[in-house]
């Protein structure tokens, strides 16, 4: 919390510099947005974990600006006082999202990306990050809706896990080997079996992920045309894509 305060009063005082009137109107308006990884959002435990330590950082940003040394007594003092008198105005400037959200901006952001519905796969090499979300297009009322997410334990780097464990050689050398041939795009039958299953796995876990979103539609229905946004390093034709 400390160290997130200093670097928020940091940016306070820069808007104030740069807007030298800002503050004196009662429109005036400053927020903090924190992404959190997708698997944390869906959490709720964890999810207020983050948002009480954002809330905290920020009432106490204009205090701590810059890391300024102080002692824990002192920063337990001007928490209970922040907590009485700006607790409030603290819980409606600090907002939670996951991640991903700003992978997806980049997108929603062009002039020829206009979907409603937004599923966002992230294909890495550990995990795939699904969420979904609905986007209103460009207009007065624009705004992305953040649905669901979930973490797929079914990243690129389980196809040559899965292809060096079916020859009985589970050793660094073997998995850069079967990593080496994945990434050439090899026809092997170790690499196709383990696509193979990697990719049912997928598919089960994404028609979970659809379920959970489809839970929080009024219109289930919103779902059944959609485009697929794919990203991530780990990212292939199959079997991310094809499935």
């Amino acid at each position: 919390m400390y160290f997130l305060a200093g670097a928020l009063g940091e940016v306070r005082e820069t808007v104030r510099r740069r807007f030298p009137g800002f503050g004196k109107l009662p429109e005036d308006y400053m927020a903090v947005n924190l992404a959190v990884p997708v698997g944390d959002a869906e959490h709720p435990e964890v999810s207020d974990l983050y948002n009480r330590i954002l809330r905290e950082a920020w009432s106490l940003a204009d205090h701590l600006s810059g890391h300024s040394p102080i002692h824990l007594t002192e920063i337990e003092s001007l928490l209970k006082k922040s907590q009485s008198g700006q607790g409030q105005s603290a819980t409606e400037a600090c907002f939670i999202y996951p991640e991903v959200s700003a992978n997806v901006q980049g997108f929603v952001r062009s002039q020829r990306f206009q979907p409603r519905r937004l599923p966002f796969f992230d294909t890495g090499g550990g995990t795939v990050d699904q969420s979904i979300f609905i986007f209103t297009p460009p207009g007065p009322e624009e705004h992305l809706l953040y649905l669901t997410g979930r973490v797929l334990p079914l990243g690129s780097s389980h196809i040559e896990r899965l292809a060096a464990e079916s020859c009985g050689k589970f050793d660094c050398q073997s998995l850069e080997f079967w990593r080496e041939r994945k990434e050439r795009g090899e026809p092997d039958k170790e690499l196709r079996e383990a696509q193979s299953w990697i990719g049912e796995k997928l598919n089960r876990g994404t028609e979970t992920t659809l379920a959970l979103a489809k839970q929080k539609l009024f219109v289930q229905e919103q779902l059944t045309r959609i485009r697929v946004i794919f990203g991530g390093g780990g990212h292939c034709e199959h079997p991310y894509k094809l499935v």
